[in-house]
């Protein structure tokens, strides 16, 4: 059924020659529709979320109870985007990636996907 819905052609990110069905570890991000604060708020460098970012919380738990196929490693919801590892990868690699996860919060001042970021004035000047 065709309701006249259109949907902007989107680029895609995927690596060209990458085999995505292949075990490994893979960082996902999921934003929301033009980043908006939906999920809850950063408050003193902590993240706490909403009755909104509970459900998602709850969900993607879920997520690894009902797929057997799919590991969940560290992961962070943000006010308005949501961070997660997933699978395997080299241990090196994999800790990188959850110290990201785990002190997001603490940059959200800084974070470019924070709609209220200040803009310091030697980006405003540089830019």
């Amino acid at each position: 059924m065709n309701i006249g819905l259109k949907f902007p052609k989107r680029k895609s990110i995927r690596l060209p020659h990458w085999d995505y069905s292949s075990q490994g570890y893979y960082f996902v991000t999921i934003c929301t529709f033009k980043k908006e604060c939906l999920f809850g708020e950063v408050v003193d460098r902590e993240m706490r979320l909403n009755e909104v970012g509970m459900i998602v919380a709850n969900d993607w738990i879920h997520s690894g109870v009902i797929r057997n196929e799919i590991e969940l490693d560290e992961w962070i919801i943000m006010p308005n985007h949501f961070h997660a590892v997933v699978w395997f990868r080299s241990d090196s690699e994999l800790d990188g990636v959850r110290k990201y996860i785990m002190k997001n919060p603490l940059k959200w001042g800084e974070d470019p996907e924070n709609p209220h970021k200040k803009i310091r004035y030697q980006d405003a000047v540089l830019a």
